[in-house]
């Protein structure tokens, strides 16, 4: 694959792509290759946690739960480097920094709600509305970055997400979600001592709350991954694939930055530029979540409605 056809795959936009219908499924990297062998450990991890949390073993659930989320991280970037061109995918990896690929699953999802927002806004018009046609033109200029017919535009784009030197207040936040999340794997299971001989953290401080906590991250993040692999998924199935909690929080933010989508007066085209992704979404006022942010509306939710 040379690289100007790369490029040209990456930058168009299908006038005919519609960003909200089900799409056919992209070719696999083999049935038994990485990428499925690491999906299909995701959800094995995920299914033992969940089993952890039934039986009340807060500590082991969420060191498992921890692991799901590493794990869903590793498969964004196998998937970038499985569909990217070497020296590509080197290049943008060298400018990565770790929290950011800890945290991959998180700042893929801030696009994903996007996404969801651009659908609900279109449902708030119809042709001939005030701002439909400016939401359509929205669509198609998103597009590029969401077909995942194409795996090579969708990697693209993951990579362009991880990429937070610009941003330093975000790069702080996932840096320091990232270390709280590696204390958290080792004092699960460990436990820790101090040189006065006090016990400064150790499993047993692990309680149904902070178990489900670490669940619920698990289960995102697997959301995520499955939206990612499945092209049959629409932005919907993604939706009803997060936890209770965390979706009843995708879906308020998204309506907030829908009702100012469908009250746009016009959308100039010249300020939405295809070639650069976060500029084009920054168009749309929708905060990225925090790694493991918690729902405090979500906090009564029965672990039977969650699992």
């Amino acid at each position: 694959m040379n690289s100007s056809t790369s490029g040209d795959r990456v930058n168009r936009v299908d006038a005919n792509y519609n960003i909200f219908e089900p799409q056919p499924a992209a070719s696999p990297i083999g049935e038994s290759g990485p990428l499925t062998a690491i999906l299909e450990n995701i959800t094995s991890l995920v299914e033992s946690a969940k089993s952890l949390h039934r039986r009340k073993k807060y500590a082991v659930c969420s060191h498992i739960s921890i692991l799901s989320v590493e794990e869903s991280s590793k498969y964004l970037i196998i998937y970038c480097k499985a569909h990217l061109p070497e020296r590509i995918f080197n290049h943008r990896y060298r400018h990565l920094s770790k929290h950011a690929i800890s945290d991959a699953p998180w700042y893929l999802s801030g696009k994903l709600s996007v996404l969801y927002s651009v659908h609900l806004a279109a449902e708030m018009l119809s042709p001939g509305d005030q701002g439909w046609e400016e939401m359509q033109t929205l669509s198609k200029l998103l597009s590029p970055y969401i077909l995942r017919t194409d795996p090579i535009a969708v990697a693209q784009s993951i990579m362009g997400v991880l990429d937070t030197r610009d941003n330093d207040e975000l790069s702080e936040m996932y840096k320091k979600s990232d270390r709280e999340r590696e204390k958290a794997r080792l004092s699960s299971v460990y436990v820790d001592v101090s040189n006065k001989l006090e016990i400064t953290s150790s499993p047993a401080d692990f309680d149904r709350k902070r178990s489900k906590d670490y669940l619920d991250q698990a289960l995102y993040c697997l959301a995520v991954v499955e939206f990612i692999s499945r092209p049959t998924e629409t932005i919907l199935d993604f939706v009803q694939l997060l936890p209770s909690g965390q979706r009843q929080r995708f879906e308020r933010e998204a309506r907030r930055s829908a009702l100012q989508l469908a009250n746009i007066k016009h959308v100039a085209l010249s300020e939405v530029r295809v070639a650069d992704e976060d500029e084009t979404l920054s168009k749309v006022a929708v905060r990225q979540p925090k790694a493991g942010e918690q729902m405090r509306d979500a906090e009564d939710v029965t672990d039977e409605q969650i699992l």
